[in-house]
């Protein structure tokens, strides 16, 4: 069982988790959504005509500049389209285990803008390409204090944050923190029961070079610093409003009951942290620097999500459709803010 204080200043005094172990956890001043005085705008869908290359979407980022980024499920591969959703080029060289090859992607992402990188979760191996496409190299993560990390990002600097699937009962950090010969293990946040690595699955993003984790089953999120130290942990609008999941274990395994509470990646843009909420169908917004709830954008549906550079990218079945944020500066002073 988890108690940890919030601070005496926040509405929530105490949060319980049963299966997550995070001290301090501090909440929001209130839970009540503040819908933005936003608009979306659909500016088009990817593949925007019939003869572009064909998309089955499992993922969608976008990189500073505009350029759009969909992971294909169909043949193994990232494809590139402008701003504007013209198609430029693919990185990767479909399905196997060769050189620029991979078993299905996980993680995907643009380094400083001038090179993708791709995490193929089979062999656990990284794959470079620059932006024109071409296959730069391959690395695992040797060395590492575990084999087999469910996700991977690096930030701008070259550090990467790694996350774990532990096996139960297994005293041992979920995450781990990576620049050269600098490697730092943390992150010990499931309970005293038995530990099962369904109850800690999220999402892992950067934040100028710390890491922030977005938990999928608790309303809850975790700034941690590069040498594993704790910024700070904050609850999700969604607190108040659900009830603490479950495991169900069964013969085969086990089970969450209860619902997913995000979707997709969380992103971080000018200072703002983006966080799908799955129930409520929302974009919520926070400031990354300290955690705060700042207000919410209503979603047209409810497709895997990527925001950035005053749009949203949503996933369907067979297309990405791109939304451009209309009248999304309340805060202002946000935007000021660097990644």
């Amino acid at each position: 069982m988890l108690c940890a204080s919030c601070g005496s200043d926040q509405e929530v005094n105490n949060v319980k988790f049963e299966a997550l172990s995070v001290s301090p956890i501090v909440g929001q001043q209130s839970y009540d959504r503040i819908m933005g005085e936003v608009s979306l705008r659909k500016l088009f869908e990817l593949p925007a005509m019939p003869d572009e290359i064909v998309i089955a979407p499992a993922g969608v980022f976008a990189d500073t500049m505009g350029y759009i980024y969909v992971a294909d499920n169909w043949d193994y591969r990232i494809h590139r389209f402008d701003a504007s959703g013209n198609y430029i080029t693919s990185f990767g060289e479909g399905q196997g285990e060769g050189p620029g090859e991979n078993m299905g992607i996980l993680n995907f992402g643009v380094l400083g803008d001038s090179m993708v990188y791709m995490f193929e979760y089979m062999t656990w191996e990284v794959s470079y390409f620059d932006l024109d496409g071409s296959f730069l190299r391959s690395e695992r993560l040797d060395g590492s204090i575990r084999e087999h990390p469910d996700q991977y990002v690096i930030t701008r600097k070259g550090r990467i944050y790694s996350m774990f699937s532990l096996q139960e009962n297994v005293d041992q950090e979920l995450f781990e923190s990576r620049l050269g010969n600098d490697v730092v293990k943390f992150g010990q946040i499931y309970g005293g029961g038995p530990y099962s690595s369904m109850m800690a699955a999220g999402r892992l993003m950067t934040f100028k070079e710390h890491m922030i984790y977005v938990s999928q089953w608790y309303p809850l999120f975790v700034q941690y610093r590069p040498d594993g130290s704790m910024k700070y942990a904050r609850t999700t609008i969604d607190h108040v409003s659900i009830e603490e999941p479950k495991l169900i274990r069964t013969q085969r395994g086990g089970y969450v009951d209860g619902p997913p509470l995000i979707r997709s990646f969380p992103t971080v843009y000018h200072g703002q942290l983006y966080i799908h909420a799955y129930i409520a169908q929302t974009i919520d917004i926070y400031d990354a620097e300290t955690g705060d709830y700042w207000h919410s954008i209503r979603l047209p549906e409810n497709g895997f999500t990527h925001a950035l550079n005053d749009r949203i990218y949503q996933v369907g079945d067979s297309t990405v459709s791109v939304w451009a944020i209309e009248n999304n500066s309340p805060r202002p002073e946000l935007s000021t803010l660097s990644e």
